[in-house]
């Protein structure tokens, strides 16, 4: 990676989605996620760096924020959850 060009990262991070999840105007949760650009694995992607705060864990948050990752269009047009 410390060779890509300007262009390399641009589509490197075209890819990948950070969400959060917010109470009160306040980012409590966050998780990552990678679509798979490679053909053979272009059906697969990757969730990273699922947090949530300390004091909001506990609270199925980190359900719900999976659960809305999910259900957004351009995810359900590339993988099949189990």
């Amino acid at each position: 990676e410390q060779n890509f060009s300007t262009q390399d990262w641009i589509e490197k991070l075209n890819h990948n989605y950070i969400f959060g999840y917010f109470i009160d105007n306040q980012i409590v949760a966050c998780v990552g996620l990678n679509l798979e650009t490679n053909p053979k694995t272009k059906h697969t992607a990757t969730l990273f760096g699922m947090y949530i705060l300390p004091n909001n864990r506990g609270k199925n948050i980190a359900n719900e924020l999976l659960n809305h990752v999910k259900k957004l269009p351009k995810i359900m047009e590339f993988c099949n959850f189990i």
